[in-house]
């Protein structure tokens, strides 16, 4: 006999059974592949978002901030009040072009996102333009400049935090808008009021509450900002009890509860007048 057709002889497949199983075991091992690859991807979409959300917060604390303890530049001795003239409040709640406040709590009842005005002797505003409105701009009688900047959140979704220079009679300036965060569910802000004038707060109030003469009592501000991660990162199933949670936003009614998979989170900050506060 020769030794091909021994060799022949010695050559065996695979059964029915032997391949059924190779089968199963390669099916249960692309299966672990393909579930710790959506696990790792999900869980980096979390991640993703949370960082997101927090790198938002950072950034738009920082910049209302800035803008905000502006508010009432320059402080003048000597003047009534502390202001340069009637055209000036450091905390403005005059209208806008809604007819309403410019500076206002979440309309109806505090179910919407409050809106804040704040002004300052300066040749930029809030979004670095410069302050020559043509026949809308503020100026007092030495011929300085002044910014009028209002936030708010505009109606996009996500929602997104809106900075806008307002006009001597407080109307928007064409160009001048322009949105700072996105992903920003509510805005609140409640005003630290000086009523006995040592510079200090006595006590915080809404806008909706503060009577004439406190206006120019504010010395400080505290902002709160619900803040989501403009993209989903959960799917329905994986949301679990985050999709029955409510937030607490300063005063406002409870927010909530959210179905669209978005991460969420409350960031708070309080800063002072310095301008208003000596």
């Amino acid at each position: 006999m020769s030794v091909e057709l021994r060799l022949a002889r010695r050559q065996r497949g695979l059964t029915l059974v032997e391949l059924l199983i190779a089968l199963v075991l390669g099916v249960v091992v692309v299966a672990g592949v393909i579930q710790i690859f959506m696990s790792g991807n999900a869980s980096y979409k979390v991640q993703e978002g949370l960082g997101r959300t927090q790198e938002n917060a950072r950034f738009a604390e920082f910049f209302l901030s800035r803008v905000l303890r502006q508010a009432g530049r320059p402080w003048l001795f000597g003047a009534p009040n502390g202001t340069p003239g009637p055209f000036f409040m450091p905390v403005d709640n005059r209208p806008d072009e809604t007819g309403l406040p410019a500076t206002r709590d979440g309309q109806p009842n505090g179910a919407g996102a409050d809106v804040v005005t704040v002004m300052y002797r300066s040749d930029t505003n809030c979004l670095g333009n410069q302050t020559t409105y043509g026949a809308q701009v503020i100026l007092d009688d030495a011929g300085n400049r002044y910014a009028k900047d209002q936030f708010l959140l505009d109606d996009g979704d996500p929602r997104s935090l809106v900075c806008r220079g307002l006009g001597a009679d407080g109307l928007p300036v064409p160009g001048h808008t322009q949105p700072i965060v996105q992903g920003v569910d509510d805005f609140q802000v409640l005003y630290g009021i000086d009523t006995d004038g040592d510079g200090t707060v006595n006590s915080y109030d809404s806008a909706d509450n503060l009577l004439p003469v406190e206006w120019l009592q504010i010395v400080s501000m505290r902002f709160a900002l619900l803040i989501n991660s403009a993209e989903p990162v959960r799917t329905d199933a994986a949301q679990g009890s985050a999709a029955e949670r409510t937030y607490a936003v300063l005063d406002a009614p409870l927010r909530g509860p959210y179905s669209d998979g978005r991460l969420r989170q409350v960031f708070e900050s309080t800063i002072e007048l310095r301008n208003r506060s000596r």
